[in-house]
């Protein structure tokens, strides 16, 4: 697992970036991490005209379900190392009228 962990911190020099895109799509299909993005967002307390910062990103699932949750009056700033992960995030937001 500490291979796998520590391969994010260069995602776009890997070998095979599409691994690393198809775990974190992997995770956030799970009942598991779903339900405990539920409780982290909760305990955030994020709600309409939030402001959120959004630290590794990746392909942006949490950043587009804040977005939501801020709403249109709201602000999410979603940042990663890699453009990759970047370029996956934007392109899940494209066309959507969130505040991102």
């Amino acid at each position: 697992m500490d291979c796998l962990s520590s391969g994010f911190a260069d995602v776009d020099r890997a070998r095979d970036p599409s691994f690393f895109s198809s775990c974190l799509a992997t995770l956030n299909s799970l009942p598991y991490f779903q339900k405990n993005k539920t409780k982290s967002f909760a305990l955030m307390d994020v709600g309409e005209g939030s402001r959120v910062l959004e630290v590794g990103c990746g392909l942006g699932y949490d950043a587009l379900a804040l977005a939501e949750m801020v709403g249109q009056k709201g602000r999410v700033v979603a940042a990663d190392f890699s453009r990759i992960m970047l370029q996956a995030a934007r392109s899940q937001a494209d066309g959507l009228a969130l505040p991102l």
